[in-house]
This record gives structure tokens, sequence and C-alpha cells, in this order.
């Protein structure tokens, strides 16, 4: 039988937000069998440790399982738990400053069993598709139900079978000081699946760039992100070459 499970990482300043997330995944119509809530021991970004008190806080709420791991930036939100799910697994990303809707989890689980493959709400095209169609970065994005994205959004959710995720494990080096971080878990997994659609249902669907029928966040204008700075699309862009997405390094 398949598990449906959510993952999630954070930083330190959104710890109030992330309680709040876990909750509203928690009252969904669909309940996740597990939370993998993946918390560096250290943010070398903040020069910081974890607060192991906050840890016992978010290790009492439903189905959480707290793993307390090195710093991957963004990508702490799946690295973790690669050898904690099986092949068979539906693994759904989220981030750390939003409510999600009721319908969120039931939807994004009804996307991949009508298609068989990684669904979100949210797709884009990479952004050197967008350079050969249009000769400058800009946002691309899906907008028919079914239709096939180069990127989907972990921000709108975003669900993995596991079986189709093209590593079992994934050479890279966590921080142990800051340093920039050119790409961005969107970018990345999207790069190790070969289906990916974009799903729209009228229950959880939305009207342009309203996503308010999928989530509301919790904070308009954080002080921190988890992802570099910057333009997203630049980043993304001056990542594709990197050694993460060599066959050789990770495909095991």
């Amino acid at each position: 039988m398949k598990r449906v499970v959510v993952t999630i990482t954070s930083i330190p300043s959104r710890q109030t937000n992330l309680v709040k997330t876990i909750q509203s995944i928690n009252n969904g119509t669909l309940k996740p069998d597990c939370i993998y809530v993946n918390l560096p021991d250290f943010y070398p970004i903040f020069n910081e440790k974890l607060d192991l008190q906050f840890v016992k806080k978010i290790e009492e709420l439903d189905r959480v399982k707290v793993n307390i791991t090195k710093d991957y930036g963004t990508l702490t939100d799946l690295i973790p738990i690669l050898h904690q799910t099986e092949e068979r697994d539906l693994v759904v990303i989220v981030t750390d400053n939003s409510y999600y809707s009721q319908y969120f989890l039931e939807y994004l689980v009804k996307g991949y069993n009508e298609f068989n493959c990684a669904v979100g709400f949210s797709g884009i095209a990479y952004p050197e598709t967008t350079i050969n169609l249009c000769n400058c970065l800009r946002y691309l994005c899906s907008n028919k139900h079914g239709q096939d994205s180069e990127i989907l959004e972990t921000t709108l959710g975003f669900l993995i079978p596991m079986d189709q995720l093209k590593i079992k494990t994934i050479n890279l080096q966590p921080m142990e000081q800051f340093e920039p971080i050119y790409f961005s878990n969107d970018y990345v997994w999207s790069r190790l699946l070969d289906r990916k659609k974009f799903v729209h249902y009228e229950p959880i669907g939305r009207n342009g760039d309203d996503f308010s029928k999928i989530i509301t966040p919790i904070e308009t204008n954080p002080n921190h992100s988890l992802s570099r700075s910057g333009n997203n699309l630049k980043n993304f862009f001056n990542s594709k070459d990197h050694e993460i997405f060599t066959l050789k390094n990770n495909y095991q």
C-alpha cells in the first residue's frame, strides 16, 4: 500500500509559521501517513544552532517525525528522507510559510491517480527553455489541467512518486559555513523527474495569480528565505550545469 507523506524544512525565524503550516496539513480532508520535519542542527547562514526546545514542541504535533540533519539549503526538504521512504511512497514537498487548503493533499493525490506521475498546482518552464523561445528569462506558466511542466513549484504543492525520482542517494556536501545557493528544490527535484504535470481541479483551482484556494501565506513578506535571494530564474539558469545533476555522481 502506498504511503502519502509530507516533507518540510525550516529556518529559525519561521518557527511559529512552521507550526501553523503543519496544523493546516493535519486539518486536511486527506491525512498524511507522516510529516517529516527536517531541521539542520546548525544554520551557517544565521550562525545559529537548532533550538532543541522547539524540536520537542514540533514532535508533539500529530503525525510529525523530526529529523535533525545537516544543512543542505532548500534541499534539506528531501535529502534526509531519501532512505526513510520506499519506492511506492508518494512524497509531497511543502514550505513553512503557508496555510494549506483542506483539499490540498486530497487533490494532489487525485492528480497522481489521474496521470501516474509527479504533479503540482503550479508549473513553469525551465529558464533555458524560455531563453530559447523568448531570448530572455521570463516565467512561462502551465495553465491547462494535465499540461506537461518542466518545473513544479514546491510552494503550491509538489507530489513526487518516489519510484520515479531518478536517484536513490545524492552526493552533495552539507554547508559547514554559509555559501551562496544557486539552486532551488523546485529546480533540482524537477530535473530529476521525467514526467511532471500541472493539475487544476475546480474545488482547488485558481484565477490567474490568485492562489488563495490553495495556500494563504502566513507572512506576506518574511524576513528570510530558504533559497538564495535574487531572481529565481537566473539562479536556476546558473545552476543548470551543477555537478549535482551528473549521472556519475548522483544516480545510484
